[in-house]
């Protein structure tokens, strides 16, 4: 608990220059997650891929205006990535396996904004684990167990496009679209390098 309030401090220590700061919640959804390799669950040898599922995030993020056309930002996410998968084996018939990944994140970013108030922006993406459940349901089996071979870090490279809508004085909307390509391994048995789509809507307040 200690390093994920580091992390939010590290994230707001900007507030020196209030007035060149703007604050956001971010409200999106997960709606794609890949792995990188399949898993071979039954006994015939047979790989079977993941599947993603659906799946929510929320958090902060903070904006420090550099100029007309650049801006460093933060943003500090509760992340849950669900992927899941069927088979079929000799011992234990047709089962259901769901992975639930849930994470702290913390995305520093540069974002350029080149016309209008269209952005991009692009930075590293550091995942610290919370803990991974693997769910279990089938014809003899319902399970539900802990994974421990889950890296406790997943570094990525995150790609932003967005927009900017004024509402009124102090508040605007930013509906974005992001990809979070794995760099280092979630978990090296139960599908490797985990890559997330998401669409995030962010209000933000200065």
């Amino acid at each position: 608990m200690k390093k994920y309030f580091l992390l939010f401090m590290i994230l707001q220590c900007s507030t020196i220059l209030p007035q060149d700061l703007e604050y956001g919640i971010i409200v999106g959804k997960n709606f794609n997650t890949i792995t990188s390799k399949p898993q071979n669950y039954n006994q015939t040898g047979e790989n079977v891929d993941f599947n993603s599922r659906q799946s929510y995030n929320l958090g902060f993020i903070s904006t420090y205006k550099l100029s007309n056309y650049f801006d460093l930002s933060a943003s500090l996410l509760y992340i849950n990535n669900i992927v899941s998968t069927n088979w079929s084996g000799p011992a234990d018939g047709n089962v259901d396996a769901t992975l639930f990944y849930r994470y702290i994140s913390l995305s520093p970013k540069l974002q350029i904004t080149p016309i209008l108030d269209l952005y991009l922006s692009t930075g590293p993406t550091l995942d610290f684990n919370i803990d991974t459940k693997l769910e279990l349901k089938g014809d003899y089996v319902t399970d539900s167990k802990e994974i421990p071979s889950t890296e406790p870090l997943r570094i990525g490279a995150n790609f932003c496009v967005g927009y900017k809508f004024y509402l009124f004085k102090g508040l605007s909307l930013a509906p974005e679209y992001s990809y979070d390509m794995g760099v280092s391994n979630t978990n090296k048995v139960y599908g490797g390098k985990y890559s997330t789509s998401r669409l995030s809507f962010i209000f933000f307040i200065n």
